[in-house]
This record gives structure tokens, C-alpha cells and sequence, in this order.
């Protein structure tokens, strides 16, 4: 089947629990690939790449825990920054900055949540999470 159809992914899985009595083991495995130098990749094949590679992985099993979708996301962009500068090093250099759990706005829920972000701070060599600085313009 097409992994990049939500519905019908979650139809077959529907399907295979009532044929099988249940499901207790899932594996996703699907995928395709494109093989070219990274500036030469057109856009579909990358939106392919995304579609059946995470998006079909992830219409197949949704995590629960808060973050998931995010860590995706960010996960992908270290390994397309490692890509690149497999590709275009030493000449041209690629990095990408993961500074860890930042209080921002965006964060600020996580932040409210007793206890929420302990582990993550008992994680982290510093044992604190980071504030952003406004910089004087």
C-alpha cells in the first residue's frame, strides 16, 4: 500500500488487528530513495523522501509523549546538515546549531509543568536548560 495514505494505512492496520486477534509488534519499515548530489535534488523527490520515509512511518504509529513530531523534524535537519557537508567539505562549510532546550515563548508551557522538564535538565552537562538574550540593536 501507498504508507503515504493515512486513511488507508490506518484501515490495514484496522484490518490486520481483527484478522490477527490484535497487533503486538509494529515494524515500519518503508521507504524509497533518490541518489544525487544535494543542489541537484529537485523538490519532489525530497517531499517523496519526507512523505514515505517519515510521514508514512509516522501515519503508522503516532507517539504519545509531547515532542515527537518536533524531535522528527529537528533530527532530519542534523542529518541533511551532514549530508551537505559530506557533500560540499572541506570547500564549503555546513553546520547546524542544536543548542538543547531553549526557554522561549514557545517553550514557556513546558517550563509551567511541575516537575515536567527534570529529566531533561538531569540530562544536560550544565543541568539547566538555556535562556534566550535579546540582543541591543
Amino acid at each position: 500500500m501507498d504508507v503515504r495514505d493515512g486513511a488507508r494505512v490506518e484501515d490495514a492496520t484496522r484490518e490486520a488487528a481483527h484478522a490477527l486477534g490484535g497487533l503486538s509488534l509494529l515494524v515500519a519499515n518503508a521507504g524509497v530513495g533518490f541518489l544525487g548530489p544535494l543542489h541537484q535534488s529537485p523538490p519532489v523527490a525530497f517531499e517523496r523522501m519526507l512523505a514515505v520515509n517519515l510521514a508514512g512511518v509516522w501515519h503508522a504509529l503516532r507517539p504519545t509523549r509531547g515532542e515527537s513530531l518536533y524531535s522528527a523534524a529537528k533530527a532530519g535537519v542534523v542529518a541533511l546538515t551532514q549530508g551537505a557537508a559530506q557533500e560540499y567539505g572541506p570547500r564549503i562549510r555546513v553546520n547546524c546549531v542544536s543548542p538543547g532546550l531553549i526557554r522561549t515563548p514557545l517553550s514557556e508551557g513546558l517550563f509551567r509543568a511541575p516537575g515536567l522538564l527534570d529529566p531533561v535538565r538531569e540530562a544536560t552537562p550544565l543541568g539547566r536548560t538555556g535562556t534566550a538574550k535579546r540582543s541591543r540593536t
